[in-house]
């Protein structure tokens, strides 16, 4: 072997030696803990209060059973239904909103009368005066949320003498508590 490859591994041999054995590097080191802790989330729900919803009116006196009862032009048919809102957590914030109401033909009617029909619905809060509500944060935790639903058979050119006698389908409405972070 040449002179020159003997002390490249002479000097490799002692390169491993200081490293491994005879010396070692080291680092110093601190550590320190952070404590856990339990993490609880919040909740949002609208929950049915203990009377959900009324029944229907008509023009804001009598009951009116829709079974059996008819509209005629000229009438507005009401119905509430109120929720108990749980929005709970720090930063909670959203939005609340019902759909608006749809109609469709019944019983194989002809759609003239879903197509003349009108209706509202609107979301208030009735713990704070029935204010309407559209947004809300920890402050309604635990407020009643008011759905009002109000359906109108117009008078006038709207309505004519193709809409007697049909019958309409009031689709379901859905009131929906969207959570947002404030």
């Amino acid at each position: 072997m040449k002179k020159s490859t003997k002390g490249a591994l002479a000097a490799g041999t002692a390169a491993l030696l200081l490293l491994g054995g005879a010396g070692s590097l080291a680092y110093w080191t601190g550590e320190g803990t952070v404590s856990g802790g339990k993490i609880t989330s919040g909740r949002l729900a609208l929950e049915p209060t203990t009377t959900p919803c009324t029944g229907w009116t008509l023009d804001g006196g009598d009951a009116f059973d829709p079974t059996t009862a008819k509209v005629v032009p000229g009438d507005t048919l009401t119905k509430s239904c109120s929720y108990t809102l749980t929005a709970t957590g720090d930063h909670i914030a959203g939005t609340i909103e019902a759909t608006q109401p749809t109609f469709t033909a019944a019983d194989d009617s002809d759609p003239a009368l879903a197509s003349a029909l009108t209706a509202t619905a609107a979301v208030t809060d009735r713990d704070a005066d029935d204010a309407p509500l559209t947004s809300f944060g920890p402050a309604q935790n635990g407020h009643v949320v008011d759905v009002a639903l109000s359906v109108t058979l117009p008078e006038g050119t709207a309505v004519d003498n193709s809409t007697q006698g049909l019958a309409a389908q009031l689709a379901a409405i859905t009131v929906t508590a969207t959570q947002t972070h404030s």
